[in-house]
């Protein structure tokens, strides 16, 4: 069986983290884990200082002093974190899913255990498996068993229907992920409906919820908000405290891939003296005198489609390089043009309110794609004609 308990190097620290109990201890300074390799080869009981480390985390055997710990592959790059799309199908026909058409699977279960490995390889801890629909995919349990033994920090994006299913449960409970989102789209069977066009759905994903929580199993919850069920906000509230589950708040629908603004029509309507809200996580600093977006994607962080491909994000899909033709030199590409994805366009660049616009290039060009530039814009008159 895979051991709990591993030892990365992330960045400039070495870090012991407990995947059962969820904790961490950092030590700073990247040395630590060849120190820490070479104490454990020599003698089996570990130092007081090194003790101390493990009992934090809960890592440490107190009836015989033992521990076991698993050294994470050490990272050739600086890439730390890695989404991977194991498949674009799923048993939700959901109004909004930014990926629109989606395609069949085309990787056997050995290219998918493949990609697995050139990630590994990277020196990737934290490893995020989402789709389409994660449970759909037969694989997914050969997959996320073998990445947990490879010593991932594992974490599941999953609309929760099969969830609760023994298979799944099992699973979960033998090889814990750091989380488990689920997305909630109503507080009712008629929501779900509207939504998902999936008759059932609602009761299922609640069930899961709830036998999840009963096996321990840490789950939060994305709260999706929109025209819909925005009259069951309160319902769903009280449904997830009543649970005891944590949970965030989505309000805002984006365009598809393919530029297809469809989605963007679900949102709620806002005032129009409303602040606007960026359509990423990404605010994080200040543009870069090069004119980079300040966001880590491609840099400490990559994602990965059902086709094998790395890709700076989940937004800016193009360019791609096959993980399962190129092995690392695929993500080493990745790392070499982020600047380029991730650098502001000329109108940006000319804008006054740059310094202080939380929109990434990517997501900017999306919404232009859609023709909706002014919806994300901090700026809008300077996109109206884009």
């Amino acid at each position: 069986m895979a051991a709990d308990l591993i030892c990365a190097v992330v960045g400039d620290n070495t870090l012991l983290i407990n995947r059962r109990t969820n904790r961490i201890a950092s030590m700073e300074g990247d040395n630590w884990y060849a120190e820490i390799q070479k104490l454990l080869r020599k003698q089996s009981i570990p130092p007081e200082w090194l003790k101390n480390a493990l009992v934090r985390v809960g890592g440490l055997d107190k009836r015989n002093n033992s521990i076991r710990l698993h050294f994470k592959t050490q990272s050739r790059t600086r890439l730390v974190r890695a989404t991977y799309d194991i498949t674009q199908e799923c048993n939700f026909h959901c109004r909004h899913c930014y990926l629109g058409r989606k395609e069949k699977d085309v990787l056997s279960l050995a290219d998918k255990l493949r990609v697995i490995d050139v990630i590994d390889e990277a020196g990737c801890v934290f490893l995020q498996f989402t789709g389409g629909e994660v449970t759909t995919d037969k694989h997914f349990p050969a997959i996320y068993k073998y990445a947990y033994e490879k010593g991932f920090v594992t974490s599941v994006l999953s609309n929760g229907r099969r969830l609760g299913e023994p298979l799944f449960q099992k699973l979960f409970m033998k090889y814990p992920p750091e989380r488990i989102t689920v997305s909630l789209y109503g507080g009712s069977e008629e929501s779900y409906r509207q939504m998902t066009m999936s008759k059932g759905s609602f009761t299922r994903v609640i069930n899961s919820l709830k036998q999840s929580a009963r096996n321990l199993i840490r789950v939060d919850v994305s709260l999706l908000v929109a025209s819909f069920n925005i009259h069951e906000l309160s319902v769903m509230k009280r449904l997830l405290k009543d649970n005891n589950l944590s949970y965030r708040l989505y309000d805002r629908l984006s365009p598809r891939l393919n530029g297809d603004p469809a989605p963007v029509a679900l949102n709620v309507k806002r005032p129009k003296d409303r602040a606007r809200t960026p359509d990423t996580e990404h605010a994080i600093g200040n543009i870069g005198q090069d004119g980079r977006f300040p966001c880590q994607a491609g840099s400490t962080f990559i994602h990965i489609n059902h086709r094998g491909h790395a890709c700076v994000c989940k937004v800016a899909r193009q360019p791609s390089f096959s993980v399962l033709k190129e092995g690392a030199r695929a993500l080493a590409k990745i790392l070499r043009i982020s600047n380029k994805v991730l650098h502001l366009d000329a109108s940006c660049l000319t804008c006054a309110a740059k310094m202080r616009c939380k929109v990434c290039p990517p997501s900017m060009q999306l919404y232009r794609k859609a023709g909706m530039a002014t919806l994300l814009c901090s700026n809008p008159i300077a996109c109206a004609g884009l």
